[in-house]
């Protein structure tokens, strides 16, 4: 059995302390409301706890709002909340990391683009979705995601994902090629060698053990225990990327090291497709970009934005 590093595997304190978090709050049996997303939408008649969430107040009254349940590939129910602009020019799909919720990305819903559609959703065995089958692989949440992805639309499609979101993200486009146009990598955890598993991931799987966690908690755990192999096999089609990706990270990241982003630069140089990758490193930043430096994730999507408006322009 290897040694426990701490310093080495900060995954470790990842998954002891949220875990931690999330038992204590299950235990307390009190649900917390994120800030700014206690206002109820013109299609919603119900609280936060609810089938249909409420959006941030600070929406402009000019966009439409929309929140509620849309069937999955698998039968499943999963929570999402959407922005209408008058004008989209693009469909950004948000997506959270373990643990997480579509909530994450409330300050970046707070701020939305002028011409951007926005969409966030609840992955399936996190709050308030469904799972109909073991939804604690990189394939079965890319299945999942292709309910929103597979939707007719003629505008192009960013995904953006955090954290183990990157990594769904990433997986997506190259099994939806013709369906995501860009990508914004945030935090993202990329790297096999930085997602080994202990064994006492492999006890939390336990059908006894697993069966008495919350449903977030367990489908984390089976998503770290496969996570090594996935981006394994991740790495060899890495080559067949075609879509500009800009990768954000915070170098005092404690759970996803900053190395992800030297490892994908190196990834993306071996395939020859440098110019496709844009990465920035903010060195006094943590893991939650999203929640701490909105600014930070939306000037990112904004980038993005325009290399793909610019590319569509150039043909």
């Amino acid at each position: 059995m290897r040694p426990l590093s701490l310093e080495k595997r900060p995954c470790l304190i990842f998954l002891g302390g949220l875990l931690g978090l999330t038992l204590l709050s299950s235990c307390s049996g009190k649900k917390t409301v994120p800030e700014g997303w206690d206002s109820i939408p013109r299609n919603c008649d119900t609280p936060f706890t609810s089938a249909c969430t409420p959006l941030p107040q600070e929406i402009a009254s000019s966009e439409r709002i929309e929140a509620g349940l849309k069937d999955g590939p698998q039968g499943q129910k999963i929570q999402y909340y959407k922005i209408f602009p008058n004008r989209p020019s693009a469909r950004v799909i948000f997506i959270h990391g373990a643990l997480g919720h579509a909530s994450d990305f409330r300050r970046e819903f707070s701020r939305p683009p002028k011409n951007a559609e926005l969409v966030a959703y609840d992955r399936p065995g996190f709050v308030r979705s469904e799972t109909k089958q073991d939804a604690g692989s990189l394939a079965a949440q890319t299945k999942s995601l292709s309910a929103f992805l597979l939707e007719p639309t003629s505008l192009p499609t960013i995904l953006v994902g955090h954290s183990y979101g990157g990594a769904i993200a990433l997986q997506a486009a190259l099994t939806y090629p013709q369906k995501v146009q860009g990508l914004v990598l945030v935090s993202a955890i990329v790297d096999p060698e930085q997602a080994r598993p202990y064994q006492i991931q492999s006890m939390l799987n336990v059908p006894t053990i697993a069966n008495a966690l919350p449903k977030s908690v367990a489908n984390t755990n089976r998503e770290i225990l496969r996570l090594q192999k996935e981006l394994e096999k991740l790495q060899g089609r890495l080559s067949k990327i075609a879509i500009p990706i800009e990768a954000i990270h915070g170098g005092k990241d404690s759970i996803v090291s900053a190395s992800n982003l030297d490892y994908l630069k190196k990834q993306i140089a071996l395939a020859g497709k440098s110019a496709l990758l844009k990465t920035k490193l903010f060195p006094e930043f943590g893991h939650l970009l999203p929640d701490h430096n909105p600014e930070e994730v939306m000037a990112a999507l904004e980038r993005e934005m325009k290399r793909i408006e610019s590319a569509e322009s150039s043909r």
